[in-house]
């Protein structure tokens, strides 16, 4: 559980409805490649008051963990 859950996925269905699928920031980077990352570190920071205080660098512990995920990504075609 989390109280801060980053969007990893999505299920499609055609005959119900889908649903997205979330994972915590420590393991977001178990199912997002390097761009996915970045994509959540800038989701993350638009609705973060912390993060959208300071240009420094992440502004709080969610985005520090994806900043460190994405950093440590492989790049694509690797």
């Amino acid at each position: 559980m989390t109280d801060t859950p980053i969007p990893v996925g999505a299920v499609h269905q055609n005959s119900r409805p889908g649903w997205t699928v979330y994972a915590c920031p420590e393991d977001a980077s178990l199912f997002l490649d390097r761009a996915g990352l970045w994509a959540a570190l800038m989701d993350h920071a638009l609705t973060c008051e912390p993060c959208r205080r300071t240009a420094q660098g992440p502004g709080c512990a969610v985005a520090r963990t994806l900043h460190d995920s994405h950093r440590g990504a492989p790049e694509a075609g690797r």
